[in-house]
């Protein structure tokens, strides 16, 4: 099975699964497997096709525009990975095939099916600021956005509009660096170069404002899960972005 999120201007607008058997088709044309709507997407633009052995591939069809496969242009055939990031027109689809997280279950002697997965993962997350005294962000959105810009989700003023994603998949949570500069934001001190799911208690820098990363709601000291939405920051930062 390949399961695809089909986003817009950072925006989540659908999930789509297909199963292996016969191939599927992405355009603007009635009767595609993944119909887009759209004049920047052709009538006939990719397929996706399955191979024994192998496993699932993406093909342009001579489109107009052009498909690119994590911001290369395909000049041919490419084999899909998890989290590879396919875009047709203004649209991106993020792929998910389960084979990643199937062959890390099997290492240590368990196996775990993308079904599995997806009903175990995490809905909720937030993030701790290092910053003392600041409150946490709760994550309960297919996709925050992050950045400067007012349709952002957590501002951070003097940012560019928009610096990254936090996208809520079928086996947890990434970070998605929106820029070409992989400096701008870092997981664990490491520059961020596209994308990585994330584990609880990576700490993320945006600049020099910092998070960990927690699964879950935040909790007290006591252990006392926070559930008070109206003490979560929910995108606003008093402090600008690159300074305390």
């Amino acid at each position: 099975m390949i399961r695809l999120q089909l986003i817009l201007d950072e925006s989540p607008l659908g999930r789509y699964e297909f199963e292996p058997g016969s191939d599927v088709t992405i355009g603007r044309q009635p009767g595609s497997d993944l119909r887009i709507d759209d004049v920047g997407v052709s009538r006939a633009h990719c397929k996706l096709s399955f191979q024994a052995g192998r496993g699932w591939m993406v093909e342009d069809l001579g489109s107009s525009n052009g498909t690119h496969l994590n911001r290369r242009r395909l000049s041919a055939p490419q084999l899909l990975h998890d989290d590879d990031v396919i875009t047709v027109g203004k649209f991106s689809l993020v792929v998910t095939t389960g084979s990643r997280r199937s062959k890390e279950g099997e290492t240590i002697g368990w196996k775990v099916s993308p079904e599995s997965m997806e009903r175990s993962a995490t809905r909720t997350a937030h993030l701790a600021p290092a910053r003392e005294g600041d409150p946490p962000v709760l994550i309960q959105q297919d996709a925050l956005k992050i950045g400067a810009a007012a349709r952002c989700d957590l501002r951070l003023p003097g940012a560019p509009p928009l610096l990254a994603l936090l996208v809520r998949g079928y086996g947890g949570f990434q970070l998605i660096n929106a820029l070409e500069d992989s400096a701008a934001v870092r997981v664990n001190e490491a520059p961020l170069v596209d994308r990585r799911w994330l584990r609880d208690e990576d700490r993320l820098e945006f600049g020099s404002v910092a998070y960990a990363f927690h699964a879950g709601f935040p909790a007290d000291a006591f252990g006392t899960v926070q559930m008070d939405v109206a003490d979560l920051n929910l995108g606003s930062l008093d402090a600008p972005y690159g300074g305390e």
